[in-house]
């Protein structure tokens, strides 16, 4: 069961996208915005949020604050804002901090449901500590560093360290992973900088664009070990 939360959004916009979504067989939770839905933030593990932006009070900031914390069940959901035309400029600058989209909230109902789809897509996460090589150009130069995984999937990885890559730039990789001889490599592209306060490490959330040769094979048949060692069986 795949759930959503909107909230905030005005009824003229949440009403078409709540139908939408329901039904392409999604669970759809409309919430007007007040501080009862941070306990369903913090509980549910939702897909994707939606919200509106900005939210009356210090309202957002408590709402990304509360649903990027560690304890949060939504910690890994994607974050898509709403947002009217004269607070554009404003909402971007979350972007690659704890928000994954912003859009006017005017957009056709297509646009969102397209941007919601793209955030589902993302492969699960696994939590995985592994050695991480990663090389990029800094200033002209190029830079490389030994960081490490938190977690992996068959689409991205979360990295700690590295701390001068920035949104958009594009890093490559190799995976030292246990029990693989040869490194899993490729090229990614940073989605976010961590936010250090809330999840307590510096690094950056990034997706694949290119991986080398046959490693998308080698890196699906070593997560689909992990999660049958973890559950003693198939899942």
């Amino acid at each position: 069961m795949t759930e959503i939360l909107i909230t905030g959004v005005k009824e003229e916009l949440a009403g078409p996208l709540a139908l939408a979504l329901e039904t392409q067989g999604f669970v759809v939770r409309r919430k007007a915005w007040q501080d009862a839905v941070l306990d369903s933030v913090e509980r549910v593990g939702f897909a994707a949020i939606v919200s509106a932006y900005p939210l009356s009070g210090a309202g957002f900031g408590i709402l990304l604050s509360a649903m990027r914390s560690r304890a949060s069940a939504s910690r890994q959901a994607g974050l898509l804002l709403l947002v009217p035309r004269s607070h554009l400029e404003t909402a971007r600058s979350f972007l690659g901090r704890g928000v994954n989209r912003v859009l006017w909230e005017e957009e056709s109902l297509g646009k969102v449901l397209a941007a919601l789809k793209e955030l589902m897509e993302v492969a699960p996460r696994v939590p995985v500590v592994a050695p991480a090589r990663i090389s990029l150009e800094f200033a002209g130069h190029p830079v490389s560093a030994l960081c490490q995984t938190e977690n992996l999937s068959l689409s991205g990885m979360l990295i700690r360290g590295c701390a001068n890559c920035r949104p958009g730039m594009r890093v490559e990789f190799q995976l030292h992973l246990d029990g693989i001889e040869e490194p899993v490599a490729g090229v990614a592209e940073i989605a976010r900088t961590t936010d250090p306060e809330r999840e307590g490490m510096r690094g950056f959330g990034a997706r694949f664009v290119k991986l080398r040769g046959d490693d998308i094979s080698r890196l699906r048949s070593w997560l689909g070990y992990l999660d049958f060692d973890a559950t003693g069986g198939s899942s």
